[in-house]
């Protein structure tokens, strides 16, 4: 009985602990169910953790099928927030309907996380026992899509996930892999892509909705839940019309990408190098000649590595652009490509080119270009071109051209090496050299060029320029050079922050040249050495002032050597076209060779001032010239005409001038006024040239009051003188010849006197006219009027005395240096007297002939003689006298032959003159000698 007492009271222990923990059981059933909300968020966040998954808002039920509904569910990841709107599953169908969905991806963190926190793989794979799953609404909003994607799903049994709505694919999945198939357009990117839509709307008139639609692309997805790889199939050509320009591109091949962690991920990779770009430019009418020449219509583009990209940056390893020619190599490459989208670039670039060229009616045998550097560059949105920060480094160019020529000019080979680093904040910097060999063209030669070049431009706009150069064995036309030296050196400010160089955009210019020419020759030409020395200043180029400093060493030019030249030319050049100068040359050692005779001057200056233009209508300029220190001459220049004005200078001036080219005369006084006009165009010079009582010396004649006034003119018809007078005082060749006149002027450019008359021995004579130059030719000389008495004193016989006049006609024929008279005839007009009284050597023959004292008061009626004069000088008289003896009453005809060297007579005269002249001026100066 006790026994049953104790099983009774055990299974009413037991009973009370079973309907206890029946009762908890059900209290916290019913616990949960009330806290189902909070207790699944807390499961979720807490498996979670490690995606730093965070559950927002849950409102959840089920029924005792344990059908679970979920009226609204929040999930919150680093990149994507998640909301759930009227969800139910149904157990039995394992079936879930999502009503709505929304995905909203951030290009930030909603939270601090840390990147080392983020996993290495958030793995997604779908359940064995996979539900069908229907969203009939899923929307999609992200940073980088310009609108919100609408699609709707649907996932069944069999792993076939269908998407529609906004975009349209299928997708399955096998061993663990989603795999897809989705065909799109560029027109579907330019409405889901902001940066799609920009590009759209920059190159609206190329990128057009016919050629958006017609890219169309088909693309290939795998996904196994951690990393989404994708291949676009592409296959495009199309006609792009630019403004004057239709360009043919053709895209052929795939494009492949791939995501990791795709619901994390902030990047994207894509592989270009599946895919063909082939350009054609053929058929573009804006397209330079010269594109076409290089070859370069048709080129591709090449991507060969994956290129990185996310909401930053993108990055591409490398881009090749390449001529499609098959004989030429034409290559760009850029290498490290950053391209970050706050508008930061960077790169380093190689340029290669390999080619034969034939371009501006140039041959280029070869042709070889090799360029490399770094460059990058800043330009924020808000900011203008003017404000975009850059740099350059480590910049290289290499030129070489080989065998350049054409019709009129062949280059062997021209090499060019430069070096650019620059920045913004430092400037741009660029030195090289160039060098080139053997140039033949436009009658224009070289053996070899070196150039040095340095130029600069610094952030404060200020412009540097150094050019130092050496050219050896230059030619042109008759001209050689055994070389030329320059050495520039250049600075400015540049107006305005670009680095483009205009003339118009220089201020504060300074500039200074120098230059050197060592051995300057031609067949008329030789100059030891040229030096030339430019200094050009000014606030802008409209108005410049230069200084110009010339120098020439032993100059020779056909047939006048110069020991040196200097010039001096200060100036401002006013807009690029007037010229506003003064200076002045100074010539020292000048020496003319003519016709084997040299003329020397000591010196010669000149001062200059005018304007100068681009065109001589509005040319001036003014020019006097100071030769041998006293003889002056002025030079005006009025558009094409030209003035020369001597204004009266003393003749003596001249006398060391005189003495070199006509030694044995010498002037002593006289004055010179000339003028002369000369016009450029055509070519026409009137000139006027007076002497005034010139007197001198010339060998042993002697000369006074000569006067000349002559009108010239040179034209294409030669040299004309117009009819002039020439008067002489006194010419006195032994004997005197007195008041002369002539006529003077020139018949087809040789010049002759007319009309010429004079006064001698009393009487006057005249000649019709005689040439002036060598040639042989005949005239008569008729004499009037001779005084017998003063012919009789030339011969300088004491006591004898004769009276009467004389005249005739002399025959003269002359040639080169030669004078001869043949058969000339003198007789006397009216009677005379001859007397002899105390002639010793008439005493002495008359002592052997008696009759001759018939001749000692002989009076004649009639008088005349034959004249002849060879080429000697030997002058041979017949004398024939008709007369009487009054004191024997005797008629008396008397002949008398006679015969002298008229030279040596004359010349005989002559020193005796001269010898009375220096012991009258010993006389007058007081016995001094």
């Amino acid at each position: 009985m006790t026994s049953n007492l104790g099983n009774k009271q055990g299974s009413k222990v037991a009973g009370k602990i079973l309907l206890g923990l029946s009762l908890l059981l059900g209290i916290l059933l019913v616990v949960t169910y009330l806290l189902r909300n909070s207790v699944v968020t807390s499961v979720l966040n807490y498996l979670g953790q490690e995606q730093h998954l965070q559950v927002n808002c849950l409102d959840m039920d089920f029924d005792w099928q344990f059908n679970v509904k979920v009226n609204d569910l929040c999930i919150e990841l680093p990149n994507v927030n998640l909301n759930l709107d009227n969800a139910l599953w149904v157990r039995s169908e394992n079936d879930l309907t999502i009503r709505s969905a929304q995905v909203q991806h951030r290009d930030s963190p909603a939270i601090n996380t840390d990147k080392s926190d983020i996993p290495s793989s958030i793995g997604f794979q779908l359940p064995k026992n996979l539900p069908t799953i229907q969203i009939k609404t899923l929307s999609i909003a992200s940073p980088i899509l310009s609108r919100e994607l609408h699609l709707g799903l649907e996932l069944d049994h069999s792993a076939t996930l269908m998407i529609s709505g906004d975009i349209t694919a299928s997708l399955q999945q096998v061993e663990q892999k989603w795999h897809g198939e989705v065909e799109w357009s560029l027109a579907d990117i330019i409405q889901t892509l902001p940066i799609a839509q920009t590009l759209r709307q920059q190159y609206a008139d190329w990128l057009n909705d016919e050629v958006a639609t017609r890219a169309s692309f088909v693309s290939h997805i795998d996904f196994d839940g951690n990393q989404l790889n994708a291949k676009h199939d592409i296959n495009f050509e199309s006609e792009l019309a630019f403004p004057h320009c239709r360009l043919q591109m053709k895209m052929v091949g795939s494009i492949n990408t791939r995501v990791v962690q795709p619901f994390l991920a902030k990047s994207i990779d894509i592989d270009f190098s599946a895919l063909s770009n082939t350009f054609d430019l053929a058929g573009c009418a804006a397209l330079p000649e010269s594109v076409s020449d290089w070859h370069l219509s048709q080129f591709s583009l090449q991507i060969p590595q994956a290129i990185y990209l996310d909401f930053e940056q993108i990055r591409i390893p490398d881009l090749h652009l390449s001529s499609n020619s098959k004989h030429e190599q034409q290559q760009l490459v850029l290498s490290d490509i950053n391209y970050e989208f706050s508008g930061a670039i960077a790169a380093t670039y190689r340029i290669n080119v390999e080619q034969t060229l034939q371009t501006y009616n140039l041959n280029f045998g070869q042709v070889s270009l090799n360029s490399t550097g770094s460059v990058s560059a800043v330009l924020p949105d808000d900011k203008a071109m003017t404000d975009l920060s850059w740099l350059l480094q480590d910049g290289r160019v290499q030129l070489s051209l080989q065998q350049v020529s054409n019709d009129k000019l062949a280059l062997q080979q021209l090499v060019t090496d430069f070096k650019l680093n620059g920045s913004n904040v430092n400037g741009l910097k660029l030195n090289g050299v160039v060098e080139a060999d053997t140039f033949t063209g436009f009658e224009f030669t070289f053996a070899k060029l070196h150039s040095q070049v340095d130029m600069s431009i610094d952030s404060n706009q200020q412009l540097q320029v150094k050019l130092d150069s050496l050219l050896d064995k230059l030619s042109y036309q008759q001209f050689n050079l055994a070389q030329a030296k320059n050495h520039i050196v250049a600075s400015a400010t540049l107006l305005g922050k670009s680095f483009e160089v205009d003339l118009k955009r220089l201020s504060n210019l300074n500039l200074s040249a120098d230059n050197v020419l060592a051995t300057l020759q031609s067949t008329a030409v030789t100059v030891a050495k040229i030096s030339n020395q430019l200094v050009v200043v000014g606030n802008n180029f409209d108005k410049l002032q230069f200084k110009l400093s010339s120098q020439l060493d032993n100059n020779q030019f056909d047939g006048i050597k110069l020991n040196k030249l200097n010039n001096q030319l200060n100036g401002k050049l006013l807009t690029l076209s007037d010229i506003d100068f003064s200076g002045q040359t100074n010539i020292s050692g000048i020496a003319i060779d003519k016709a084997g005779q040299q003329v020397k001057f000591e010196a010669m200056n000149i001062d200059h001032q005018g304007r100068s233009a681009l065109s001589m209508d509005t040319t001036f300029s003014e020019h006097s010239i100071v030769m041998e220190k006293d003889f002056r001459l002025n030079l005006t220049q009025q558009k094409q005409l030209l003035n020369v004005q001597i204004e009266q200078q003393n003749m003596s001036s001249l006398q060391p001038l005189i003495s070199q080219l006509i030694p044995d005369l010498t002037l002593t006084q006289g004055k010179l006024i000339a003028t002369a006009n000369a016009s450029l165009d055509q070519l026409k010079i009137e000139s006027n040239v007076a002497l005034n009582d010139v007197s001198g010396r010339y060998a042993d004649y002697l000369f006074s009051g000569v006067f000349i006034q002559s009108p010239l003119s040179l034209s294409s018809g030669g040299l004309q003188l117009n009819e002039s007078t020439l008067q002489v005082n006194l010419l006195n060749v032994g004997l005197p010849i007195e008041a002369i006149s002539a006529r003077l002027l020139s018949v087809d450019g040789d010049m002759k006197l007319e009309n010429i008359i004079g006064n001698t021995l009393g009487g006057q004579f005249s000649v019709k006219d005689i040439w002036l130059d060598q040639r042989k030719q005949h005239f008569d000389v008729v004499l009037e009027n001779i005084d017998l008495a003063q012919v009789v004193a030339l011969q300088d016989q004491p006591g004898i005395n004769i009276t009467g006049q004389v005249g005739g006609k002399l025959p003269i024929s002359s040639g080169l240096q030669t004078v001869s008279i043949e058969e000339g005839i003198v007789q006397t007009q009216g009677g005379g007297v001859l007397t002899i009284n105390g002639n010793p050597a008439f005493d002495s023959i008359k002592k052997q002939q008696s009759e001759l004292a018939f001749l000692e008061n002989y009076h004649f009626s009639q008088l005349g003689s034959k004249v002849t004069l060879k080429p000697d000088g030997w002058l041979f008289l017949d004398l024939a006298f008709v007369g009487q003896n009054p004191d024997k009453k005797q008629a008396v005809n008397f002949n008398y032959s006679h015969e002298e060297n008229l030279f040596t007579l004359l010349e005989t005269l002559r020193v005796t003159n001269s010898i009375q002249d220096k012991i009258e001026q010993s006389i007058s100066k007081g016995g001094q000698q």
